[in-house]
């Protein structure tokens, strides 16, 4: 569901028969317009775009995501001009922390720009992209020489960062109130970066103080990058 309405939210459509996305700009959707209206948010402005005619997106390979690695990626033929021949592109998505090591450069104020999103509590995600080499196409499907998922997933170019706004229920801190009156010890678990959770901890008074007072601990080793603890 967060997924597929991103997608209305930047004006595309995916069809999982056909496995493929392309724009709405120009299309009615009910869907997108009543998710809009719920959310209580203005018509979007008109997005500028660098692509002519019906651009198009059609996923080929499916890398899915894994906590391990905290990531996932697809390979996809993309069409980004109505005349041109499809070409494939390795797109992923991950945490900030795992992506910024795949790049080929990785963009100054990479760091900051996601760490102040995540202290105002937004869940960020990292995109990235690969135009693959002809070669690395005909390798995709493959069966006697496959392109592997290391091989896909290096030598990226940034494409920037989804923040995800996602308010507590307003019913939340008297919960956690009330669950401390009764002689309660609240925790949290979560699978978001240590800086987010802790914005929330604070929103429903289960931590206080905010980040300077925060320690976090790393974990050196596995996962690529260390666990954050």
């Amino acid at each position: 569901p967060l997924e597929q309405t991103a997608l209305r939210g930047v004006k595309w459509r995916f069809d999982p028969r056909s496995q493929t996305a392309v724009p709405t700009e120009h299309m009615k959707d009910p869907a997108r317009d009543e998710a809009m209206k719920a959310a209580k948010l203005p018509p979007p402005k008109p997005p500028t775009r660098s692509w002519t005619g019906r651009p198009m997106v059609k996923i080929l390979v499916r890398n899915h995501f894994s906590s391990a690695l905290q990531r996932m990626s697809a390979v996809a033929n993309v069409v980004q001009n109505s005349n041109d021949a499809p070409a494939a592109w390795v797109l992923m998505k991950g945490s900030p922390e795992i992506v910024a090591t795949l790049l080929t450069k990785k963009p100054a104020g990479y760091d900051r720009a996601y760490r102040k999103l995540a202290e105002q509590g937004y869940r960020i995600i990292a995109l990235a992209h690969r135009v693959l080499s002809t070669d690395e196409a005909h390798r995709v499907k493959d069966p006697r020489c496959p392109l592997t998922r290391d091989e896909m997933e290096r030598g990226l170019t940034f494409d920037g960062f989804l923040a995800f706004a996602c308010p507590v229920r307003t019913d939340t801190p008297d919960v956690v109130k009330a669950l401390k009156a009764s002689s309660h010890t609240v925790m949290m678990a979560t699978g978001d970066s240590a800086m987010t959770a802790l914005h929330v901890a604070n929103e429903v008074h289960i931590a206080s103080g905010g980040l300077e007072r925060a320690l976090t601990l790393v974990a050196s080793g596995g996962g690529g990058g260390g666990a954050r603890l």
